[in-house]
């Protein structure tokens, strides 16, 4: 630029400059989209273990309380206990 005036070559040169940004941008916005959605797939992905990890939970408690039901049972039939058992179950009924 001479004497204040704006040239062709100023305006060509500042296009170009421009022109250079947006195509830094693209590509950064680009990168971001495909980083947003491979997250997508992790979250989805990590929701499906996580439904897994609450059904393997569930039958564990599940399995402990039926053990714990045959202990019970176990050691309420086992020697003297039968007889005190039956005679619980015939008091109930």
């Amino acid at each position: 630029m001479t004497d204040g005036q704006i040239t062709n070559r100023d305006l060509y040169e500042a296009q170009r400059a421009t022109e250079q940004q947006l195509g830094g941008l693209a590509l950064q916005v680009a990168t971001l989209v495909a980083e947003w959605r491979g997250v997508g797939e992790r979250l989805d992905s990590g929701s499906e273990r996580m439904r897994d990890y609450e059904t393997r939970i569930r039958l564990l408690e599940q399995f402990r309380w039926r053990m714990a039901g045959g202990s019970a049972l176990a050691g309420a039939l086992s020697g003297g206990g039968v007889a005190t058992f039956i005679v619980y179950l015939l008091s109930r009924h």
